[in-house]
């Protein structure tokens, strides 16, 4: 019988030649493979929740500005700029919000998802990972409520970048994922709605990454009465770990695109590996498309075009072909990396319906058609608006949970027509203006900075590169952070502007500064005492610092900040006397 796959495939070339595309058909066609298992697989849903919006969190979190979109204010279509290609059908969210969860697991329901496969960076309340794991709490409490599976897929990439913050020294890594691994043997393994193979909970890792000698699993494994099933990344710790899973394979980009040619190779590769495998957890993706570069916070990792469904049909297939145990859908929600199939106003609901049809292929008895997707967007409108009766609302959600697609539309076709359900999000307010670029009256600007610590990609020269969406922030925990420009030749200087983005995405904070001078750039001297200075983007987000120095060299030493663990400077302005 000839592969579906290959026919797929084979009918590219004609699709590209009618839309014009310059993109080549693959070369490469997929092979299947024969293997021994056999059954039915369970989609799951491989989920972020690391979204903060208000009114559930004081303020927009990292994953929707990344330090550079500004989510305050409004677009001309009602939109707000997000840090993501794919517009969220419902806008911004907060993870944490009990009518958002219901959203996203009703419509998961009517796509044929039956739970989620949720990223996980731990119990560590060190940078954004403790509202990551309240979300995680509160999703999986409404997944088990409403009879559908979880699972974790472990981050231990959380632990690198927690020494790289200082929040305890690498001699302790293991012992931090140790106690990782006992809260979830504590608090989720057990419970029936987790994910089991051969009866032990599983545990996927997205790498491994910070523990790279098997010894250190098998030490963090000794930490629980029971041993995980324990799944990694493909091509890595593959032949120790209980199984290995596939992601799209951005570094084999080339100039920057990962072709289908290359993506079907990359399927070949896998699904061959894993043939004789007596169980199996395989991965489907619609595409890749990060926003990393143009919110300036590192390189893009490449791009992998959608090809209007052909990606997802593609992986999606090639995933059945194979006959897993779970076909994870990556992912339900990574806006920044562009693998959505949450409904958003690129892709629509057409992948979810794509899942239908895959569902109904092996399962007679799923009764959700394309038109059911459409509701839980209602649901979600109407939820807390006091016209609608929201005792409906939770029947509409209980049949759709137990698989009624006839009653749930029943429902919904007795609800009154909705005039302006609230929104779960602010309203619109005026943007708020960036600080001017660098001019020739400011002595820093352009001039050589550095500083005795930073942390990640926030280095000494984006505090006088005249760009205040960028910033210098210095090493956690580790004060002083000291910033020193370089003015290149002695001047009389007169006053100094420290500012931070002005976006309200950076919240008000206050923080210590004292001011240095030197002519050698080796001795200096304090020209204004430390003090405590309030940030608030209301206002600006910037203070102003008189001084009274004939110098060339300038320092900032930063020995507090209430708003993060380390000093933070978008732009230095140094000014000379009148």
């Amino acid at each position: 019988m000839k592969n579906p796959l290959t026919v797929l495939l084979a009918g590219l070339a004609i699709l590209f030649l009618l839309h014009g595309c310059a993109t080549t058909a693959p070369g490469a066609t997929l092979v299947e493979t024969p293997v021994k298992r056999a059954g039915t697989p369970l989609f799951l849903a491989h989920s972020m929740p690391w979204y903060q919006a208000p009114p559930t969190s004081k303020g927009y979190g990292w994953h929707w500005h990344m330090g550079f979109f500004d989510p305050y204010a409004v677009n001309a279509d009602g939109t707000r700029p997000l840090a993501t290609h794919d517009y969220p059908l419902i806008g911004p969210y907060d993870s944490s919000d009990p009518t958002v969860i219901e959203y996203q697991l009703l419509t998961m329901k009517a796509a044929g998802i039956e739970g989620v496969i949720i990223d996980w960076y731990g119990i560590d309340p060190g940078l954004d990972y403790a509202p990551i794991h309240r979300a995680s709490q509160v999703l999986f409490d409404q997944v088990k409520r409403a009879g559908m599976t979880f699972a974790v897929c472990y981050e231990d990439q959380s632990i690198t970048k927690l020494v790289q913050a200082k929040a305890f020294p690498q001699d302790q890594a293991v012992a931090r994922a140790q106690e990782d691994f006992r809260w979830m043997e504590a608090h989720w393994w057990g419970d029936p709605a987790y994910l089991k193979i051969d009866g032990r909970p599983v545990v996927l890792d997205f790498g491994p990454q910070e523990f790279s000698r098997w010894s250190d699993w098998e030490a963090i494994f000794s930490a629980t009465k029971v041993r995980p099933y324990f799944v990694s990344l493909e091509d890595h710790r593959e032949r120790d770990t209980d199984g290995f899973f596939n992601w799209p394979e951005m570094s084999r980009s080339a100039d920057g695109v990962l072709s289908l040619d290359t993506l079907v190779k990359q399927l070949n590769r896998f699904y061959a590996k894993t043939r004789t495998r007596d169980h199996l957890i395989a991965t489907a993706w619609p595409g890749f498309h990060d926003i990393y570069q143009e919110a300036g916070v590192g390189r893009s990792y490449g791009f992998l075009d959608d090809f209007h469904g052909v990606t997802f049909r593609l992986t999606l297939d090639a995933a059945l072909a194979s006959k897993p145990d779970v076909i994870q859908l990556a992912t339900w929600n990574d806006y920044g990396e562009g693998t959505v199939l949450e409904p958003n106003r690129s892709r629509g609901y057409a992948p979810l319906e794509d899942l239908q049809t895959a569902r109904k292929s092996f399962d007679r008895g799923f009764a959700f058609e394309p038109s059911d997707l459409r509701i839980p967007l209602e649901v979600w409108k109407r939820r807390g608006d006091h016209r609608t009766d929201q005792a409906v609302l939770d029947r509409i959600a209980a049949a759709f949970f137990s698989g009624d697609a006839a009653a749930a539309r029943t429902l919904v076709a007795g609800l009154p027509d909705p005039s302006a359900p609230p929104a779960s999000h602010p309203g619109p307010e005026a943007p708020q203006a960036s600080a001017a670029p660098g001019s020739p009256a400011n002595l820093a600007y352009r001039k050589p900075g550095k500083s005795n610590n930073h942390i990640f990609d926030f280095t000494a020269d984006k505090a006088t590169d005249g760009d205040v969406l960028t910033y210098w922030e210095g090493a956690a925990n580790s004060y002083p952070n000291d910033f020193t420009v370089d003015l290149g030749e002695e001047k009389s200087v007169e006053r100094l502007i420290v500012r931070l983005n002005p976006k309200r995405i950076w919240q008000a904070r206050t923080q210590t500064i004292e001011v240095l001078a030197s002519g050698d750039g080796q001795t200096f001297t304090s020209v204004a005492a430390p003090k405590e200075y309030g940030f608030d983007p209301g206002s600006g987000n910037a203070v102003s610092i008189p001084v009274a120095a004939k110098t060339r060299f300038l320092m900032l030493r930063f020995t507090a900040n209430t708003g993060a663990t380390a000093g933070q400077m978008a732009e230095l302005e140094v000014y000379p006397e009148k």
